[in-house]
């Protein structure tokens, strides 16, 4: 049995899922998913729901009231645990942990594990669970069919609620400008398709010169699975310090794909390289 705790956005329940899957299939047990966070935690601002279900992913849902109670047990009284769980509690969510990948019996697993190399083994698998469960409604539908018959690039910013916080920081503007000549570079017939939660301020600051480039933003938040699935099928990526186009641009298929990642994930220290795939460009 394996118990991944769930929390926060889209990007972080992928990455604690895809954990959770990995481990499941090395101790050949099911994957257990604790969604107790989502019911007590309301943000009106930045709100978080839960969004795996939206997707092609198989796991079963912990009784919340029983598991909790009995973890609660645990946690207090250290000798008595109904559960027989071991808990592994992430000190650092950007330094991987190969011991982790050792964990065996029952373990409930608490932490954002932001490194691919926690699930490489099973990407295959996991381009197959990401995928949206329900069809694309016309117009995303028509945007995908562009995607795919263009020399197709995602560009994300990210801004919200990093603009509020000193932890994470925001690109400058010089970071796009480089990624976006390196590609216009290599490749001329480039087509910009640029994601944000901000478009407004897109708009109002970028300008992508003789580049073909269109912003999509017309589905909202509740819908951002929907604008991962258009990212991660551009034939490149030009991710943003954010999880959500780290994972667009490792779900990609392409063989070929060029993807540009910023140096500087945080506003402290650079980023960190178990989060990088070899093959990514850093600016």
């Amino acid at each position: 049995m394996i118990v991944s705790k769930i929390y926060g956005g889209l990007a972080g329940q992928m990455l604690q899922y895809a954990l959770g899957k990995h481990l499941s299939l090395i101790n050949d047990t099911d994957l257990f998913l604790d969604l107790s966070w989502y019911a007590y935690h309301h943000n009106l601002e930045f709100p978080r729901e839960f969004k795996l279900n939206k997707l092609k992913t198989n796991y079963k849902i912990v009784d919340n009231a029983t598991f909790l109670w009995k973890l609660r047990l645990t946690e207090k009284f250290g000798k008595i645990n109904p559960l027989k769980l071991k808990r592994y509690h992430e000190e650092d969510y950007t330094h991987f942990s190969p011991e982790v990948l050792n964990l065996n019996g029952k373990i409930f697993l608490d932490g954002y594990f932001f490194s691919y190399k926690y699930f490489y083994p099973i990407l295959n698998l996991l381009q197959r669970e990401f995928e949206i469960k329900d069809n694309l409604d016309d117009r995303n539908e028509h945007q995908l069919d562009k995607i795919r018959n263009t020399n197709s690039v995602s560009v994300h910013f990210r801004r919200g609620d990093y603009a509020l916080t000193s932890f994470h920081g925001m690109l400058e503007i010089s970071y796009y400008k480089k990624a976006i000549k390196y590609l216009g570079e290599k490749f001329p017939d480039i087509h910009l398709y640029i994601f944000s939660d901000e478009p407004s301020w897109v708009r109002q600051n970028m300008f992508f010169g003789d580049f073909q480039s269109e912003i999509v933003d017309y589905n909202k938040d509740e819908f951002n699975y929907i604008d991962m699935e258009l990212m991660k099928n551009c034939k490149h990526n030009i991710i943003a310090n954010s999880g959500f186009s780290w994972w667009a641009a490792i779900l990609n298929k392409n063989k070929n794909a060029t993807v540009i990642a910023p140096k500087k994930w945080f506003n402290e220290g650079n980023t960190k390289a178990d989060n990088i795939p070899p093959d990514w460009i850093i600016f």
